[in-house]
């Protein structure tokens, strides 16, 4: 019975391929090579000169950005110092306190 279970493996594969042909020789073309970008020259600096108001507009933006940047960092720190609200199950007595005083208000 196990003759007839692993009668398969008894065909083994052959160790080597069947097919023997070389392999074709593959040509690589040569690819044309960009020109080099050439140095820049004097009059360059110039073509890239920015208008002093679109600087200043940058320069608001940026200074509007950290204000607002500053206010929030403001606001976390304030955040953090505040005494966290009592939890029912930790202080019942402080919660309950607490609730009726902002009912209150």
């Amino acid at each position: 019975m196990s003759d007839e279970r692993y009668g398969f493996l008894d065909n083994e594969a052959p160790d080597e391929p069947q097919d023997t042909a070389p392999p074709e020789p593959v040509t690589v073309e040569p690819t044309p090579e960009t020109p080099a970008t050439p140095a820049p020259t004097a009059a360059e600096p110039e073509a890239t000169h920015v208008p002093l108001a679109a600087l200043k507009a940058e320069r608001e933006k940026r200074q509007q950005y950290e204000r607002r940047v500053a206010e929030y960092e403001q606001r976390e720190r304030a955040a953090q110092q505040q005494v966290p609200e009592p939890n029912f199950y930790e202080a019942p007595e402080q919660y309950v306190n607490q609730a009726v005083n902002q009912a209150r208000q």
